[in-house]
């Protein structure tokens, strides 16, 4: 038997990934305090964990997704861990790869789908 069944996570750890890499898709993001901070909290899709974002990962997604979180639901992005230095000691961690933006985005509430560049250009001679 191992102690991490009987003192399972809600969230995702490197120990429920282990070497393997695992793509997901974002089904919700949401906040959670965390050690006295906010911290993001990403949902997959037909997963049980949620992932609570470290700094590092949140601004990857920010910087492939864009800032408005409503943007990274959809989104898709590979698990792996990593092995970084925590308080001094060598910890393995989660790290997001090869994240991928939705390419069916919803429309924002009140946005004109023709004015997000959605449109049908294919006469446009460019």
């Amino acid at each position: 038997m191992l102690v991490s069944e009987i003192y399972d996570s809600k969230y995702l750890k490197a120990s429920d990934i282990g070497n393997r890499r695992v793509t997901v898709e974002i089904e919700a993001v949401s906040l959670v305090e965390f050690d006295k901070k906010l911290s993001f909290l990403l949902n997959f899709k037909g997963k049980k964990k949620a992932m609570r974002v470290n700094k590092t990962n949140g601004l990857e997604l920010s910087n492939v997704l864009g800032q408005d979180t409503d943007d990274w639901v959809g989104a898709k992005c590979t698990i792996a861990t990593r092995v970084t230095m925590f308080q001094g000691k060598p910890t393995p961690g989660l790290v997001l790869l090869d994240v991928i933006p939705n390419p069916n985005p919803q429309p924002k509430h009140g946005e004109n789908p023709s004015e997000t560049g959605s449109e049908d250009t294919s006469d446009i001679p460019f």
